[in-house]
């Protein structure tokens, strides 16, 4: 789908179709980084599994990472990128609210490894073709590059929330809720989003008057 407008990244950054972008970015993938920085420990402490098979569920995940970046920029095409990723994070969400049950067998936590993977992979396949939709292709790499800052701040805060909530309460299910509960939201921006029209063009920064 072509964007109406090819905007400058000085113009998307001051629409607020990109901070929603930007926000369901930092919600999805903090949701994503938050679990599988402690899907390994999840399964050896809670779920009582080696170190060897709470690896190799881990391992692959990394496989469906990287098929479910094809499978969901496949399903963009038929679906529009914004279609596609309220799908995906409503389905990345109902896998962290059952996720805490997954845990004790290393078949269940393989089939969530790969579940969130799959899902996971899917954020690098739709939030730049998402970007191209809303704010045009001549500026994409300068518009996205602004996007994916939101990776940087889910990385960082995920992770660390994760290891809070294990040192407060000696579990992981209350991360993986609050994780459940980010991609929720992720999915709840995408519901309202619209691309910017015609009549929303933000101008350039205005010119100095001549003297």
């Amino acid at each position: 789908k072509k964007a109406v407008q090819d905007l400058t990244q000085g113009q998307t950054v001051r629409t607020p179709q990109f901070w929603m972008i930007w926000l369901a970015f930092v919600l999805s993938a903090g949701c994503g980084l938050m679990v599988i920085g402690s899907l390994k420990n999840f399964g050896q402490l809670e779920g009582g599994l080696s170190a060897a098979a709470a690896g190799s569920a881990l391992g692959l995940l990394a496989l469906f990472n990287g098929l479910g970046r094809v499978v969901w920029g496949t399903l963009s095409q038929k679906m529009t990128a914004r279609g596609a990723l309220i799908l995906m994070v409503f389905l990345q969400a109902a896998m962290m609210f059952v996720l805490p049950k997954m845990g004790s067998s290393e078949i269940t936590l393989t089939i969530a490894a790969c579940w969130i993977g799959f899902n996971f992979g899917g954020n690098f396949a739709l939030f730049p073709l998402l970007t191209a939709e809303f704010f045009g292709t001549k500026n994409l790499g300068a518009n996205y590059g602004a996007v994916f800052t939101s990776y940087g701040v889910g990385g960082i805060v995920g992770p660390i929330l994760a290891g809070q909530v294990w040192d407060m309460m000696k579990t992981y299910q209350w991360a993986f809720f609050i994780a459940g509960g980010a991609c929720v939201l992720s999915g709840a921006i995408a519901l309202i989003l619209r691309a910017p029209s015609a009549a929303d063009k933000v101008p350039e920064t205005a010119k100095a008057p001549p003297a």
